[in-house]
């Protein structure tokens, strides 16, 4: 069921699909909760994976967005405005933080400071926004599950 490149066939993933969708045939109660109990761990296990993937996709992009900035760097370095512009674009497309706005002041985050120079996360781009359309879930939700599962990778590496 699995290739050699760790992921599901789509034979295999078309399989368990349809064996998932026969579990409650001619069991008695005992088996049914036996079933609910196996198909928990399975959902657990699920749920860490997409938290790998989602990881992993995180940081490819992220070293996809720091090769477009060094490439910026180069076009401006050679006076070529236009690469550096679509340099620029195709690094904030691939990366999952972007500065926040210039017209937010210091004053306007608190007197506390909180959050002065740091990067914020963005709801909707090309990383949540991909994602979620994995997930058939809202851009929003995306970056919920993107959030999620760095906190639980860099927080949380035991969960």
């Amino acid at each position: 069921m699995i290739e050699s490149g760790s992921e599901l066939a789509t034979e295999g993933r078309e399989a368990f699909v349809a064996a998932l969708s026969r579990l409650d045939e001619k069991v008695d109660d005992a088996g049914r909760i036996e079933q609910l109990s196996a198909l928990e761990r399975l959902k657990s296990a699920v749920a860490a994976a997409q938290v790998r993937v989602t990881v992993g996709f995180v940081a490819s992009q992220e070293q996809i967005a720091q090769g477009w900035r060094e490439h910026g760097r180069a076009c401006s370095d050679a006076g070529d405005f236009d690469g550096w512009r679509q340099a620029r674009d195709n690094a904030r497309r691939a990366s999952l933080e972007e500065p926040a706005p210039a017209s937010e002041s210091p004053a306007s985050e608190g007197s506390s400071g909180r959050g002065r120079g740091r990067k914020r996360p963005v709801l909707a781009n090309g990383i949540a926004a991909q994602v979620a359309l994995a997930r058939a879930e809202s851009p929003h939700r995306g970056s919920q599950h993107v959030g999620l599962a760095l906190a639980l990778d860099r927080h949380l590496p035991n969960v």
